[in-house]
């Protein structure tokens, strides 16, 4: 497949995903959370049975079960294999269910992160760590062969698994990431960061929030990988720790707490 066609054909697969447009009513035009989203978020789960029920299970309707509810079901639909499919089952699922984990991760680092740095809106942080790697779920499924090739040579060159993305496809996972976001209804700021938590220093919109999903997914492959902080796999932007001015040791605090939540809930 050209790179043209690839994309064409994963943004046809990103359509097909469920989707819930009404969610951006929940924020408003200046990108609050408004007063009455919880009432919001029943309305659009009562939209949608399987959603509601995912949500219902959680115990509570918030908009932390609402976008956890949206986001395990769309990884669940990608990590069923179809007959035919060059894609192998096993493998498939371990990516999807290691992939789900770190993004859980992400999302409550993001939010410790936000709170720690005095950024208002730790809801947004959630929801934009949350699904700073869905586009990543869709390659998993729908380009499996190409997308292991890329991982051949993140692994041979010592390169970045985007920057690699970016040479063989014309374009990466935030690429198809965004997408999702689009897809799903959610507003710019959170697509934004999604889009750019490789390259943050391209953010306009809502730059700080773009900053914080760079740095709380650096933290958290960091302590899931033993990478460290400066390395090529996951490489961080050299100003934000000067920016954010957190010690190394809260960083990593940080980091290991959030993955406790997520150890904690299974």
């Amino acid at each position: 497949m050209a790179n043209t066609e690839l994309a064409s054909f994963l943004l046809s697969k990103v359509d097909q995903l469920p989707a819930v447009a009404s969610l951006a009513s929940l924020w408003d035009e200046s990108g609050t959370l408004m007063p009455d989203a919880i009432d919001r978020i029943q309305s659009a789960a009562a939209a949608d049975p399987v959603l509601a029920r995912m949500i219902q299970q959680s115990g509570e309707f918030t908009l932390h079960s609402m976008m956890m509810a949206l986001g395990l079901r769309t990884v669940e639909m990608l990590m069923t294999a179809t007959e035919g499919d060059r894609v192998n089952s096993e493998t498939l699922e371990l990516m999807q269910g290691n992939l789900w984990r770190h993004s859980r991760i992400v999302g409550y680092c993001c939010q410790a992160l936000a709170r720690e740095s005095g950024y208002r809106n730790t809801h947004d942080a959630f929801v934009a760590g949350l699904f700073h790697d869905i586009g990543k779920a869709v390659l998993n499924r729908y380009a499996f062969d190409e997308i292991n090739a890329v991982l051949r040579v993140t692994s041979a060159k010592a390169k970045a698994l985007f920057t690699a993305e970016d040479e063989a496809f014309g374009f990466n996972h935030s690429y198809i990431g965004a997408k999702m976001c689009t897809h799903w209804g959610l507003p710019p700021h959170i697509r934004e960061a999604v889009e750019h938590h490789h390259t943050p220093e391209k953010a306009t919109l809502d730059v700080s929030l773009t900053e914080i999903v760079h740095l709380g997914n650096v933290l958290v492959n960091w302590i899931q990988m033993k990478l460290g902080l400066k390395s090529n796999f996951y490489p961080l932007r050299p100003y934000i720790l000067d920016k954010f001015a957190i010690p190394t040791e809260r960083l990593r605090q940080l980091a290991e707490e959030a993955n406790e939540i997520v150890q904690r809930q299974g």
